[in-house]
């Protein structure tokens, strides 16, 4: 899984389990804004390069769905590409949410 720090963000292949719904992206945007836009989400899929990869990119601006048992991003996640652990680890490279726009 090839992981890169882009600016405020990280950026890393999918497993192969991600079939680029935006499920992430959109259930993410309406936690944090209460609205259903992708472009307000801290986490972005990022389809298909030049071999056929799928790539997600996670913000700084994640907030790990503070308040909530399960960040929504995994909840609603239809494949089961997204876990929390998978997560966990990206959010301890990215240091403290900055709870800002992306």
């Amino acid at each position: 899984m090839a992981r890169a720090q882009i600016g405020g963000s990280i950026r890393w292949e999918d497993s192969g389990r991600c079939t680029g719904c935006c499920a992430c992206e959109i259930a993410c945007s309406f936690h944090k804004g209460g609205v259903f836009q992708p472009t307000r989400a801290s986490i972005h899929v990022q389809p298909y390069d030049a071999d056929g990869c799928i790539f997600l990119e996670l913000s700084a601006s994640c907030d790990h769905c503070s308040g909530m048992t399960t960040p929504y991003c995994v909840r609603y996640c239809p494949p089961d590409a997204l876990t929390e652990r998978l997560l966990a680890g990206f959010w301890d490279r990215l240091g403290e949410p900055t709870g800002g726009e992306i």
